[in-house]
């Protein structure tokens, strides 16, 4: 027998690995981006998992508050405020100092302005900056006594810029650094070192990160200061790392069922397939070809439909994945998933099984085959 011309080849089966090719392109593009997307998916979250803690805000007992700082309760209509005891203050702090990385209290006083109300918290700058590392500041943070950091909405409304005073009676600050626009409620407040002579003695705010996997300061803190409000806090950053590992149990739920659909899918299309063309290998062996070179036949075009397939689908699905992971602000990499794994363990399983029945139709007699009984 003649070697097989690979050109008249492909013509003479161009619909077929056509068919086969889109198969092979479509299940493989869809399960590389799904494995590589939950791939790096998971990466992320681990890293973010190892680096991140629960926030949690502690405020004085009372339903008065309507006023708002950073989603936290500060004043009532009326200006008046409940305010945390020093010595309550340090006894939380000695409670879980060993669970807690950043430690950001703060307190506040209520100033008259220009005629105008208005807050001044006193924080630590330097676990503040730790506390809320989105700040970014024109000028820089205060530094000496005496010093302020102004909020965008407050430097405007004062038309403040760096060096300027602010005397709010009590003391007169010094504008050392404007903070820059945030959206949030800190961009109406000044802010003030909590060591400054003018700041009061009980704190309004107890803010902290833990440590991360921590999960033993809940039930102690509501057991041990009942008296307080105690907030685990889901704030932006946590929604969204909270939202992400919703994704990923979706996403690998779905890969399972795609898995399995994708499985069923090849199987059922390889095998109606060979039996489709069971009159075509009755003719070749009626022609007198051995039932290797069979096999040689349909082995090519498989190869070729496998080879055309995975040459559009591996950028195809790069490209998809890579959109993806833009869209939810995840690094991208290439990294090989369980699932990648998996679907060429499933994809092999289902050609071995096609072949297996193809030793079986190359068994049955020709008059058989020519009639294309083969799947009867």
């Amino acid at each position: 027998m003649r070697g097989l011309n690979v050109r008249s080849f492909f013509l003479g089966r161009r619909s077929r690995v056509v068919s086969k090719a889109l198969l092979v392109l479509l299940v493989f593009a869809l399960f590389l981006t799904i494995g590589l997307t939950i791939s790096n998916l998971n990466t992320y979250l681990q890293t973010e998992r190892e680096k991140r803690g629960q926030r949690i805000a502690v405020t004085a007992a009372t339903e008065q508050f309507s006023f708002t700082y950073h989603n936290i309760t500060l004043v009532s209509g009326n200006y008046q405020l409940n305010l945390i005891p020093e010595s309550k203050a340090l006894k939380f702090y000695n409670t879980f100092k060993q669970q807690i990385i950043v430690y950001a209290p703060k307190k506040v006083r209520l100033f008259t302005v220009n005629g105008q109300n208005t807050a001044v918290i006193y924080l630590d700058f330097l676990e503040e900056r730790k506390y809320r590392p989105y700040w970014e500041v024109l000028g820089k943070y205060p530094e000496r006594a005496g010093e302020i950091l102004a909020g965008s909405d407050v430097a405007r409304e004062y038309k403040l810029k760096v060096g300027d005073l602010v005397d709010f009676g009590a003391f007169k600050g010094k504008v050392a650094g404007i903070l820059k626009p945030t959206g949030k409620d800190e961009d109406g407040f000044f802010f003030a070192s909590l060591y400054e002579s003018s700041a009061p003695p009980d704190y309004f705010l107890l803010q902290a990160i833990l440590k991360p996997g921590d999960d033993t300061v809940k039930a102690k803190a509501y057991e041990f200061f009942p008296d307080l409000n105690i907030n685990f806090l889901t704030g932006p950053e946590e929604q969204r790392f909270n939202l992400l590992l919703r994704y990923r149990v979706f996403g690998s739920v779905l890969a399972v069922v795609l898995l399995i659909m994708g499985f069923l899918l090849v199987k059922s299309f390889l095998e109606n397939d060979l039996l489709g063309r069971s009159r075509e290998i009755g003719i070749f062996t009626a022609l007198g070809f051995k039932p290797k070179v069979i096999v040689k036949i349909i082995l090519i075009e498989d190869l070729l439909a496998v080879f055309l397939g995975v040459l559009i689908a591996w950028p195809l699905g790069l490209m998809v994945t890579k959109i993806i992971l833009q869209k939810l602000a995840i690094p991208y990499q290439v990294l090989i998933s369980g699932i990648n794994i998996a679907f060429f363990a499933a994809f092999l399983i289902a050609v071995a099984i096609n072949y297996y029945k193809l030793g079986k139709i190359l068994r049955l007699p020709i008059i058989e085959l020519l009639r294309g009984n083969a799947g009867d």
